[in-house]
């Protein structure tokens, strides 16, 4: 009788191992979770910092384009100083005219939003 006891809890015993997750094996579980979240944490870090480096990259930018706008129209006022003659030529006026910031924004946003529903319109199930 005793023998058959012990191996009743034996069984009992096993089959309770199997139930519940280790120490380690839970360990991991909380590590998945915890390694999840830094991921995320991570990505979200990664993303802000790019939309700040696209932020300064754009004010460089046209910080470069007045300068360069400004040098060509330097650069005529010396010609036109040295009584050089000067030929036509639309685009050299056309690049001289000041750049509308607001209209290139709306311009981006536009193409911006066109990109964003195509990929959604194809991601969507037929």
């Amino acid at each position: 009788m005793l023998d058959s006891i012990n191996r009743f809890a034996m069984r009992n015993q096993e089959r309770r191992a199997l139930d519940f997750p280790s120490n380690n094996e839970a360990a991991t579980g909380e590590n998945k979770g915890f390694l999840s979240a830094f991921i995320l944490m991570s990505e979200n870090r990664q993303g802000r910092l790019a939309d700040r480096r696209s932020r300064v990259n754009l004010q460089v930018d046209m910080i470069a384009e007045r300068e360069i706008t400004k040098l060509m129209g330097v650069v005529v006022e010396i010609r036109d100083h040295l009584g050089m003659h000067r030929r036509v030529d639309p685009e050299l006026d056309n690049m001289q005219k000041a750049t509308n910031i607001e209209h290139l924004t709306e311009a981006a946003q536009t193409v911006e939003d066109r990109h964003t529903s195509d990929s959604n319109s194809k991601e969507a199930p037929k």
